[in-house]
């Protein structure tokens, strides 16, 4: 026991006698992360690390302290921490498993290692590895918070996940991987050079030239990403691209990439185009001669059905695009250069339809990739990196962009 209390000392820069006195005592009091502490700023001995630089992660519940869209920035916020400043990238999973899984539990909670009630002990994580590895468990007898009230959930999940890629604890106070609690504020955090040295010494910095196939997935901001599809949920936006795909909502700074089938299991690796019908709740995702019926995280019916059933002929083998006017109530498909208009009330194809895209839409031209109405009356047209906003009221376009910037970035 002398020797632990001696090594705990000289960590904290104690006087390292050996004996628990009160200032030590004080110290082992104050709120602080769950994993052993090293002496010096060390990488796990083994040198623990992911083999990949495109990792996943999942929320398996959430604190009842904070609402889930404040729960979900929190956590983001901490994970770009670290890739900011290494080649790491992270895709958020809603189902499934994980390599870091997130979740919130008191005292005993399923790893051998339990919570100690309010204070204390705040959280802990899991060096990288299968099963376990990676899991970060934060003890829910604390309060969260996004401000500088008791426990800041930004602040802690950033140490934690420290751990998760394989850090372990710093004794210079001023580092994130310093095991006692300090308030950090999310705007505008850089890490500290310490922490800086020890994840790069892991993974490298950003801009190392990195294997294809770990490169990591594109930015929704970047001007030369082309899009595949887009569709308005509940107050926020879905974009498709390959087999990502990004939540774009007002109430979240960042818009970052998840899988596709992560969230609706059973979607292929590619979406063609989506929409959805306000009267159904549904969105109708196309790929190929396919169509798939989804909510938010379900896919309704076991197997796709073809688009026959909207009323095209054989000789279309694809929907480039598709949005629901919501002003006059028409489904609008684009396949090639033409534009059909589709009665959701009767389930047909509308009267001299097809017609070229031109004629329905001057100015816009005969290739559509991506199109939705925006909440704003304006339709939104995407083709390759260019995006054109069309004024449904006079039947023109009002802006063009060669970079897809209108909307997100």
């Amino acid at each position: 026991m002398e020797n632990h209390i001696y090594t705990m000392q000289s960590f904290f820069g104690l006087p390292a006698t050996g004996v628990l006195d009160r200032e030590t005592l004080n110290v082992m009091k104050e709120p602080r992360c769950g994993v052993p502490d090293v002496a010096e700023y060390k990488i796990i001995p083994s040198k623990l690390k992911w083999s990949t630089d495109i990792l996943s992660y999942r929320i398996v519940d959430y604190t009842p302290d904070l609402p889930r869209v404040e729960v979900d920035q929190a956590v983001w916020d901490a994970l770009k921490v670290w890739s900011d400043v290494t080649p790491l990238s992270f895709i958020q999973l809603h189902s499934g498993s994980a390599d870091i899984m997130i979740s919130f539990g008191t005292l005993v909670h399923g790893d051998f290692f339990p919570f100690d009630g309010p204070s204390g002990v705040l959280a802990h994580a899991f060096p990288p590895g299968e099963h376990i590895g990676g899991d970060t468990h934060f003890d829910e007898d604390e309060i969260w918070t996004m401000d500088a009230r008791e426990y800041n959930l930004f602040t802690v999940a950033a140490h934690e996940f420290g751990h998760a890629l394989g850090l372990e604890h710093s004794s210079n106070p001023a580092a994130l991987m310093y095991p006692l609690y300090t308030y950090i504020r999310s705007n505008n955090f850089s890490l500290h050079a310490h922490d800086v040295q020890g994840i790069q010494e892991l993974y490298g910095p950003r801009n190392s030239s990195k294997d294809p196939k770990t490169r990591s997935p594109p930015k929704i901001c970047d001007p030369e990403l082309p899009i595949d599809a887009i569709v308005n949920l509940d107050e926020g936006t879905i974009i498709f691209k390959d087999r990502l795909f990004w939540y774009h909502h007002p109430d979240l700074t960042e818009s970052k990439a998840s899988l596709v089938n992560s969230v609706w299991a059973g979607l292929p690796d590619t979406i063609d185009a989506a929409y959805n019908y306000p009267g159904k709740d549904t969105v109708f995702v196309f790929s190929g001669r396919k169509f798939w019926e989804v909510n938010r995280y379900t896919v309704f019916h076991d197997l796709p059905r073809d688009i026959s059933e909207f009323g095209f002929p054989m000789n279309v083998k694809k929907v480039d695009a598709a949005l629901h006017d919501i002003q006059t109530g028409t489904t609008y498909f684009f396949t090639g250069n033409l534009c059909w208009s589709y009665d959701e009330k009767h389930g047909m194809i509308g009267e001299g339809f097809p017609k070229s895209i031109e004629s329905q839409f001057p100015g816009v031209g005969n290739e559509i990739d991506a199109a939705y109405e925006h909440k704003n009356g304006y339709i939104y047209f995407f083709h390759g990196t260019s995006q054109l906003e069309y004024n449904p009221r006079c039947s023109c376009v009002s802006r063009i962009s060669e970079e897809n910037s209108f909307l997100w970035c």
